[in-house]
């Protein structure tokens, strides 16, 4: 007869053996659940480093990462941001995946840090600038690519960082930041729209240039020469004149050929994605998607980083954050994405960028399609609003059947009176309405714009017409003197800089047909456009 102890433990084995096995057949659906609601991932994805000294520190981590946090609370509120740095950097090695902390340790950097830092120093741009890069580093280069490869949040940060702290006005030393970065890619780019599915290919382990024989030896013969493409920088693939006189003439026997060619686009891509986690077959599908993105500028990687979150959104995530992002870029890049660069002779200059106008409404109305609550909501708000922006700037840009067009359009979707006045009439009643709200920079823009009309009518041979504008934009700009703050006023200069800033687009490739530009230089009693320096577009 067999014991009911023994009967106990025969059963308590049994069912012991049952829970392992079901324990063991729902882990596959538990991790699906815990990686699709946590905001991080799993600790096998962290360094083996990280994880030995975590799992060394056992429970005690915890204890010391709170610690810390309340330190970092105090420095926060006692405006010590420079000690913020270290002891951000020392919780996101103890606990990598708390993303709040690398949001925080990347703001401390950008925002607190960077601004801490004087103009009025001689080196008080460039310490500013170091760290800016350095937050962006933070999130593009440790949070995003080591840590935590699913984070929205970092993402969508990372993307903002990008947009508002480099793309936007809020920091005096912005415009030097813009110039830096034109200056570190443009050399990686070599212009506004390289083939950027030429550079994906060259990032294909199965067409790996560095695996063809005649690419290996192209650059054994180069370092043979004394001089190491892997090694050195990047401007000599836009210059080849520029190489040094023992290597120059192996890079120009080779001029045209598959190697070179090869060798070129692995250089630009493996820059571009090893400094800048920019992947050159995303930023295609992008620019298919948006419209030719120029990634020397950063509104364009914020909206990269912006498109990149939206694969990222969790439940537990407002994806309508990510969407925000993706159309705050979009509109900035129409403001002002055209960038006219040449470093030779010192030309940075930005502009608006009338390719973008239909891209920036389709978006919305994407957004509108996928979100119809949006339509009551800030998203129809800011639709409107650049709307408004838009028709008068395609008008003043004489693309005016564009702007009836845009004005029609509104006035077909919510019927009000103002959009079915003529749209001279609008954009009339939308500069005043600017000027009362002091969106001084689109006046500024407009101000400009005007005063191009203006040329546009002379050209035609329609000097009333081209009168009458000239006096709307010298109407305006004084406006402008007596109401707008310093900053934007050397930002437009004088009437005088106004009207050479318009003659000049007038007279570029892009301002007007060749024959209107060769009327207006004899109008103005200008030379010929043969006999006269242009600035290129790079």
């Amino acid at each position: 007869m067999v014991s009911p102890t023994r009967w106990r433990r025969t059963i308590y084995l049994v069912l012991a053996v049952v829970l392992v096995l079901s324990s063991s057949l729902l882990h596959t659906s538990l991790t699906t659940v815990r990686d699709t609601w946590s905001r991080g991932p799993a600790g096998a994805s962290f360094p083996p480093s990280i994880v030995l000294g975590t799992q060394m520190l056992g429970s005690f981590r915890g204890m010391l990462v709170m610690g810390l946090w309340m330190r970092a609370q105090t420095l926060q509120d006692e405006g010590r941001y420079f000690e913020l740095v270290q002891l951000y950097n020392w919780i996101t090695q103890l606990e990598p995946g708390i993303e709040d902390v690398w949001v925080f340790s990347a703001w401390n950097m950008a925002y607190n840090v960077s601004v801490a830092f004087s103009l009025d120093t001689p080196t008080g741009y460039e310490e500013r600038w170091r760290w800016v890069q350095n937050g962006l580093a933070e999130l593009r280069d440790r949070g995003v690519r080591l840590y935590l490869p699913s984070s929205y949040l970092l993402h969508h940060q990372l993307a903002w960082i990008y947009f508002h702290k480099v793309g936007r006005d809020s920091d005096e030393a912005h415009w030097y930041y813009k110039q830096q970065m034109a200056a570190a890619l443009h050399p990686i780019l070599g212009g506004p729209t390289p083939d950027y599915g030429r550079l994906a290919r060259a990032l294909d382990p199965d067409n790996d240039p560095m695996k063809d024989r005649a690419v290996v030896a192209l650059v054994e013969a180069m370092r043979a020469a004394g001089f190491d493409p892997l090694a050195r920088g990047l401007d000599w693939l836009n210059a080849h004149a520029a190489l040094p006189d023992g290597v120059k003439p192996v890079v120009e026997a080779k001029e045209g050929s598959p190697e070179l060619d090869a060798l070129d686009a692995f250089l630009r891509a493996r820059a571009l994605r090893d400094r800048w986690s920019i992947d050159p077959a995303y930023a295609k599908q992008l620019i298919d998607q948006y419209g030719p993105l120029d990634f020397r500028q950063p509104e364009a990687h914020g909206l990269y980083w912006g498109a990149k979150s939206l694969e990222h959104v969790r439940p537990t995530d407002n994806r309508m954050f990510g969407e925000r992002m993706v159309y705050f870029a979009l509109v900035q890049i129409y403001e002002s994405g055209r960038l006219y660069y040449d470093p030779a002779r010192g030309l940075f200059d930005r502009r608006i960028d009338l390719r973008f106008s239909d891209w920036v409404r389709d978006h919305f109305a994407q957004i509108f399609e996928t979100y119809p609550e949006q339509q009551e909501g800030g998203v129809d708000s800011a639709y409107r609003h650049w709307m408004h922006n838009a028709i008068v700037t395609l008008y003043i840009y004489n693309e005016k059947a564009k702007a009836a067009e845009y004005l029609k359009s509104l006035a077909d979707e919510y019927g009000r009176p103002e959009y079915k006045l003529p749209v001279e009439e609008f954009v009339l009643l939308q500069v005043k309405q600017d000027l009362d709200d002091k969106m001084y920079e689109q006046v500024a823009s407009n101000i400009v714009g005007f005063m191009l009309q203006s040329y546009y009518w002379l050209a035609y041979g329609e000097a009333e017409a081209a009168a009458g504008h000239e006096i709307m934009a010298q109407q305006f700009h004084r406006l402008f003197v007596e109401r707008a703050p310093e900053r934007f006023l050397k930002a437009v200069g004088s009437w005088d800089n106004v009207k050479r800033a318009a003659r000049d687009f007038a007279l570029s490739e892009e301002g007007m047909p060749k024959p209107l530009r060769d009327e207006l230089r004899r109008i103005l009693g200008l030379p010929p456009e043969e006999e006269a320096p242009t600035a290129p577009e790079m």
